[in-house]
């Protein structure tokens, strides 16, 4: 029987648009016993912090673009700039602190 933490970080990983394609070759319940492990470790929960600001900063780059050069819509963009450079130094410190340590991976 499969590993029910395992199956649920499976199931994500392979339904995240930003997983390899070959990440779906294979069904969550095929990958659950890999992923038992990180899962048991509160894996997911980090990563679904890490989805999270991806999709912030995904979105504030595409709010950006779509505001024009108007003296009136400066303000939000020099805003959505700083929230964008403030998620991107959020999420690169969690990736640093939570995944790596020198040239290891570790999971916490």
């Amino acid at each position: 029987m499969p590993d029910a933490r395992g199956v649920l970080l499976a199931t994500r990983w392979c339904q995240d648009p930003d997983s390899p394609p070959w990440a779906r070759y294979k069904t969550p319940t095929t990958w659950a016993a890999l992923l038992a492990l990180p899962a048991a470790h509160g894996w997911s929960e980090v990563a679904d912090v890490l989805v999270n600001l991806e999709h912030a900063i995904v979105r504030a780059k595409k709010a950006a673009k779509r505001l024009e050069d108007t003296p009136q819509e400066h303000n939000a963009k020099l805003a959505l700039a700083d929230a964008q450079a403030t998620l991107e130094s959020a999420r690169s410190r969690l990736q640093k602190d939570t995944y790596f340590a020198g040239n290891e991976l570790r999971l916490v």
